[in-house]
């Protein structure tokens, strides 16, 4: 048995990880704030985020003490835009990389994914979907346990991992051929807009910026910047900024705030946040302390 070790990050300003724990006994944990999912194995943990950038947290040291478990977390951030760790006088290092812990990653993986697929994780989809979801079906537990619900997750979960590396040959397939299951579609649109070679996909991209579902505009929105194609991303942002749903503006103040000053700056004055959207107010303070 191994003490229950949290992650959890946010997306706000800052973009810091933090950990905490306590006394609980389990080999994987899942965030507060379903951006993250951890595994414990070995002595190690491996998080990725909602956005699958990954790392490795290994145990240093850890002393428990009735119900509070200390812990010496040393995390490594890999992937583009990671979030930046943060804990004070004891330090970060980049482990993912290293040759030696090659071998701990692989099997950090391996139980990821096992973990992932064993509960069927809807945080596989935006929270925009999720929320959509939840109103239709009563709970977010009934979303992948259908018939089909391990299957979808396993195909929900290879779209999100080849997201992750960013490879350009895997762009260049899933331009061909986008998925018919909308929050794999999500993914795929999201991989490329971030590909290294995003201005290839902006015909598909701005195709994808009229799809029905709206998870999938404004990740088609937020390549369109990337592809250079900012004014035509402007329009459809704007437009999504403008919806009654909180789940909706979140997620199009989040692509907003992450394009830049430049692209911030041409929304002039039309960002405002209602009194009770606490994550759509954090976002906006910090796109506009870009300016």
């Amino acid at each position: 048995q191994v003490p229950r070790v949290h992650l959890w990050c946010t997306r706000s300003a800052g973009r810091t990880l933090r950990h905490g724990s306590n006394g609980q006994n389990s080999h994987t944990s899942v965030c507060t704030n379903s951006d993250a999912v951890a595994s414990r194995v070995a002595g190690s943990v491996v998080w990725r985020t909602k956005r699958n950038h990954e790392g490795i947290a290994t145990i240093a040291g850890c002393k428990q003490t009735g119900s509070a478990v200390r812990s010496v977390v040393r995390i490594a951030a890999k992937g583009r835009g990671a979030l930046r760790p943060h804990f004070g006088s004891m330090g970060t290092g980049n482990l993912a990389d290293r040759p030696e812990h090659r071998q701990t990653l692989e099997a950090l993986r391996a139980e990821c994914d096992r973990w992932q697929i064993d509960v069927r994780d809807v945080h596989l989809l935006p929270e925009v979907m999720l929320d959509e979801a939840e109103q239709k079906l009563g709970n977010r537990w009934q979303i992948l346990h259908g018939s089909d619900g391990e299957q979808r997750t396993i195909r929900l979960l290879d779209a999100a991992k080849k997201t992750s590396h960013l490879d350009p040959g895997d762009a260049a397939a899933i331009a061909k051929s986008l998925d018919s299951d909308a929050a794999a579609r999500w993914w795929q649109v999201t991989l490329l807009g971030r590909a290294p070679n995003a201005k290839r996909w902006a015909d598909v991209l701005q195709q994808q910026t009229r799809h029905p579902d709206v998870s999938i505009r404004i990740a088609a929105a937020a390549g369109l910047v990337r592809a250079g194609k900012a004014d035509s991303a402007a329009a459809v942002l704007k437009e999504e900024f403008g919806s009654k749903s909180e789940f909706v503006r979140h997620a199009t103040m989040l692509e907003i705030d992450e394009a830049g000053p430049e692209f911030i700056r041409s929304f002039s004055d039309s960002l405002t946040a209602g009194k009770s959207e606490e994550y759509v107010q954090r976002l906006l303070l910090h796109a506009k302390s870009q300016l």
